[in-house]
C-alpha cells in the first residue's frame, strides 16, 4: 500500500511481484510505504504475519530508492505439556482465543496433536504446531479428565498483555493426585527478550477413592 497522508490519495500492488524489479511513477509529496504478508487470518496454526511501513518523499524529476524491513506482526503460542500431565490426564484439550479467532490442540481417542520431544533433560509434549493470533489479549481454557477416575479438571487464565513478535509459551503441569495442578505461563521472544513467569494456581484436589484422607 502507498498513501499520501496529504489528500488521503493511495494505491495498492497485490501481489508485490507485480511490481518487483519495476518503477513506479507517483507526484511529489511526501508519502507512506506499508507491506504486510497477504494471509492475515486472526487465528491460524503455522501463519506468522510480516508487516513494515516507512515514510519516503517524491521529488520531482528524481528516483528514490526504498529499503523496508518486514517483521513479525502477530503473536506466537506454542504449547508443551509435561509428562506427568500427559500421564495424569486421559485426554484434554488446550483452547487459545484473542475473542476474533480460536484455535485449539486436541489429545483423545482419534487425534493426538503433540508429540515427544527432549527438553532439559525430559521429555515433554509438544503441540505440532504453533499458532499465530492477531494482537489482542489472549483467553487459555484447557479441559481434561483424570485418568484415574474420569472426573473432569478444567481451568482456565488470561493473558492480557500481547505484543507483535511476543511467543508465548505454555507449559503444562498436573499435580500426582490426578487433578490439573497449575498452568505455567512463560512469555519470550527471540525479538522482544522478553522473560516473564506466571504461575495459576491449582485446582482444589478432590480425593481419589481408596485413597487415605490424611
Amino acid at each position: 500500500d502507498i498513501i499520501r497522508p496529504f489528500d488521503g490519495w493511495k494505491v495498492n500492488y497485490t501481489p508485490f511481484s507485480d511490481i518487483r524489479g519495476k518503477v513506479v511513477e507517483l507526484g511529489s509529496g511526501a508519502y507512506v510505504l506499508t507491506a504486510s504478508s497477504a494471509e492475515k487470518k486472526d487465528a491460524a496454526f503455522d501463519q506468522p504475519i510480516f508487516k513494515g511501513t516507512k515514510e519516503f518523499d517524491i521529488k520531482t524529476g528524481e528516483v528514490t530508492s526504498i529499503d523496508l524491513t518486514c517483521t513479525i506482526d502477530n503473536a506466537m503460542v506454542t504449547v508443551k505439556l509435561s509428562e506427568k500431565f500427559v500421564k495424569e490426564l486421559s485426554d484434554y484439550t488446550v483452547t487459545v482465543t484473542n475473542g476474533m479467532g480460536t484455535l485449539s490442540w486436541n489429545k483423545n481417542a482419534e487425534v493426538n496433536d503433540f508429540e515427544p520431544a527432549a527438553e532439559d533433560g525430559k521429555t515433554i509434549y509438544k503441540g505440532k504446531r504453533n499458532g499465530y493470533f492477531t494482537i489482542a489479549p489472549l483467553t487459555v481454557t484447557v479441559n481434561g479428565h483424570r485418568a484415574i477416575d474420569g472426573s473432569e479438571a478444567k481451568t482456565v487464565y488470561n493473558i492480557n498483555t500481547v505484543n507483535p513478535a511476543d511467543n508465548h509459551v505454555l507449559n503444562l503441569d498436573a499435580n500426582v493426585v490426578g487433578s490439573l495442578g497449575g498452568l505455567t505461563i512463560e512469555i519470550s521472544s527471540d525479538v522482544k527478550k522478553i522473560d516473564q513467569a506466571v504461575v495459576v494456581p491449582g485446582f482444589e484436589e478432590k480425593p481419589v477413592p481408596g485413597d487415605d484422607p490424611s
